[in-house]
């Protein structure tokens, strides 16, 4: 039986081939942190259309939006992130030194 193997986000929990035919190894660096980080989407149309976007918001935008939802989110969010982070720190993919870049 053939079998690939896929690759799981971290953060999302979405999984990916790892190495795709024609793009090469999956890459999880697309998201910025001007990118848009909530999409508010018409799901008036369903599946048989599709769910157009019709606004987002960055992080910032989301951030500032007083949304107890997106409050949440962004709480859960950062909690994975630390669990990610703590994760790749026992492993040795990550350095005190490198946090530090970024986190003075």
């Amino acid at each position: 039986m053939p079998t690939k193997p896929y690759v799981n986000c971290p953060l999302c929990g979405l999984n990916q081939v790892l190495i795709k035919s024609q793009k090469g190894l999956v890459d999880f660096r697309k998201w910025k942190h001007d990118s848009e980080f909530i999409q508010i989407r018409d799901t008036a149309g369903g599946r048989a259309r599709g769910f157009p976007k019709v606004d987002s918001m960055t992080l910032h935008d989301a951030t500032i939006a007083g949304d107890p939802d997106y409050d949440e989110a962004l709480k859960r969010m950062k909690e994975q992130l630390f669990t990610v982070l703590e994760a790749f720190y026992k492993e040795g993919l990550v350095t005190s030194a490198e946090v530090r870049k970024i986190i003075p």
